[in-house]
């Protein structure tokens, strides 16, 4: 298995492939500290746009990208009783389904232990309750040795946030 499972990347938010593409990856060493405001990284800018893979190159990076995936769930995740939770958020037709269905068949498509999630704007319903009760309602989160692929539409952010402060401003 690759260190950069096991091992975060300290200091850096991506680190460069044998392929030329980036992988993008962010350790948070204290996951209930404050969030702040950080700028944004131009990744595409770091890409070299000019490479290309062919088929049987592709074929065989795919392959090790899913074992280690595959690795990574069944060695890690169901040893130290952990979840996993995987947000794909991006425009339409911008790889998240297909992304999800590949993870889906690393795992060979085991339904126990990975299930995607379609988020869609919230109901009237949802927003009359805190942002993370329809998660829980619907039994949306992950057991422990369980993954979550939440895919989210580009525009959606806007929809979470209007629910987030709607219901702060009911509280108060």
């Amino acid at each position: 298995m690759s260190k950069r499972f096991i091992e975060p990347m300290l200091g850096r938010d991506y680190e460069r492939h044998s392929s030329g593409s980036l992988i993008v990856g962010r350790y948070f060493p204290d996951l209930l500290a404050p969030y702040s405001s950080e700028p944004i990284p131009k990744f595409l800018s770091l890409v070299d746009h000019r490479l290309r893979l062919g088929k049987k190159q592709y074929a065989k990076q795919l392959a090790e990208q899913e074992a280690d995936f595959k690795e990574l769930v069944f060695k890690h995740l169901n040893k130290s009783r952990r979840s996993l939770i995987i947000v794909l958020q991006g425009r339409d037709g911008s790889g998240k389904t297909g992304a999800r269905v590949r993870m889906s068949e690393a795992l060979s498509h085991d339904a126990k232990i990975f299930m995607p999630v379609p988020i869609f704007k919230p109901t009237d319903e949802e927003l009359a309750h805190p942002f993370l009760w329809r998660f829980h309602k619907y039994d949306r989160m992950p057991q422990f040795g369980q993954i979550r692929v939440f895919e989210i539409a580009a525009g959606l952010n806007v929809f979470w946030w209007s629910a987030s402060r709607n219901w702060l401003r009911r509280m108060n």
